[in-house]
């Protein structure tokens, strides 16, 4: 099995389209306001401090999404309490999702599954004041996880700040790692201080948007070929013509409801960690040949940080 990859981004994670989302309760089940709107977690058997501290993996409350979430007992613990007691209980999650995700196939066509956390610890769960050691206990917690099962881990961070931190500490854990080499390491050098500098321009096509369950051109065709009058039974025919040309020949087949079918089809409430990581660039303009709104989202999200 091949290792899959830690990633880190600012975003929000309740709106991060992921196969499971880990959450921050306490031996109480308190949870942040912030977070209940994706449930409220249940006690298993043997739940407290000292022994299991992860919830049961259950389907997700709002938004009509296949994720599932568990809750974490990160937090609110007496103050004599280690480091090694919150990164104990952040190891138990990530061997919990590595069961829960294996036993399906991943979401919106990911090769990997995607297990989505936020930075356990450092905000209610009373580690603030050892930040440093959480970063980096949880970023090794995270790439021996994904070494083990096999699956895409993003931590999300709600502060610029964490996320710098973050990527910090990633560089200098990985200062040791192999490198890409002669003109490749020189373009990702160009491009990083272009982006830097606030110089770079994305351009984005229907490839970043797809993790977060938006349909291929293809797909596309086949969907609103099923709303059609003339080709609900013949959908491949509009295949084997330009993506284009099959739209405009769907449009004049559906009229009126051809907007609406395409609203329906390109509506979805979370975004792709890809938009995540791009967003993290803070570019000043992004280029698009896509439909959906998924990308429009990011100003007003960062805006607020």
């Amino acid at each position: 099995m091949n290792a899959g990859h830690t990633f880190v981004v600012q975003a929000d994670l309740g709106k991060l389209a992921c196969d499971l989302v880990l959450l921050p309760t306490d031996e109480g089940l308190d949870v942040r306001k912030h977070w209940t709107h994706l449930g409220q977690p249940r006690p298993p058997s043997g739940w407290s401090n000292s022994g299991v501290r992860v919830t049961d993996a259950v389907p997700e409350c709002g938004f009509g999404q296949d994720r599932l979430v568990r809750w974490v007992n990160t937090g609110s613990i007496p103050s004599l309490a280690k480091v090694q007691w919150l990164l104990e209980g952040v190891r138990q999650a990530l061997d919990a999702a590595g069961r829960s995700v294996s036993a399906r196939p991943p979401l919106n066509a990911r090769t990997r599954p995607l297990v989505g956390l936020p930075l356990f610890g450092t905000g209610a769960g009373g580690f603030d004041a050892l930040r440093g050691e959480v970063l980096d206990g949880i970023l090794a917690e995270c790439d021996a996880a994904t070494a083990r099962y096999g699956y895409d881990l993003v931590i999300t961070c709600r502060l610029r700040s964490d996320y710098a931190a973050l990527q910090a500490r990633r560089r200098r854990q990985n200062a040791g790692s192999p490198a890409p080499h002669g003109d490749l390491l020189a373009e990702a050098e160009r491009l990083g201080k272009v982006a830097r500098t606030g110089g770079l321009a994305l351009f984005l096509g229907a490839g970043i948007s797809q993790p977060a369950g938006l349909p291929s051109w293809t797909d596309l065709i086949r969907q609103l070929a099923k709303r059609s009058r003339s080709y609900a039974d013949r959908p491949d025919e509009l295949l084997e013509i330009p993506a284009i040309d099959a739209a405009l020949l769907l449009e004049r087949d559906l009229g009126p409801q051809f907007r609406e079918s395409l609203r329906l089809e390109l509506s979805r409430p979370l975004h792709a960690v890809g938009h995540a990581l791009l967003a993290s660039l803070r570019t000043a303009e992004a280029i698009t040949t896509n439909f959906d709104a998924l990308c429009d989202r990011w100003p007003a999200w960062f805006r607020r940080q």
